[in-house]
C-alpha cells in the first residue's frame, strides 16, 4: 500500500472517531483510533485525541481539535 492510501485511511478512522466521540460512544472511537494507528503509528491528530479521551476530556477535544466539512468532503 502506497503512504498516501495508508494516510487518507488514518485520517478517516479519525474523522469517525471524533464522530463517535461527540455522540458519546468513547469505547468505539478509541477502537478507530487503534485502527488509524495500526495504519499510521505517528497519525498526530489520532493520538492526541485518543490520548484526550483516555484521560477524560472527551467533551473538551473540540476546544482543540475541529472538524470541518471540507475536511470530509475531501473524502
Amino acid at each position: 500500500m502506497s503512504i498516501h492510501y495508508l494516510q487518507k485511511a488514518s485520517q478517516k478512522y479519525n474523522i469517525l472517531a471524533h464522530c463517535l466521540n461527540l455522540i458519546g460512544e468513547q469505547q468505539q472511537a478509541l477502537q478507530c483510533l487503534d485502527e488509524a494507528l495500526k495504519l499510521d503509528p505517528n497519525h498526530q491528530p489520532s493520538l492526541s485525541l485518543k490520548g484526550n479521551i483516555i484521560q477524560g476530556q472527551s467533551n473538551n477535544c473540540l476546544k482543540t481539535q475541529t472538524i470541518s466539512i471540507e475536511s470530509i468532503k475531501q473524502f
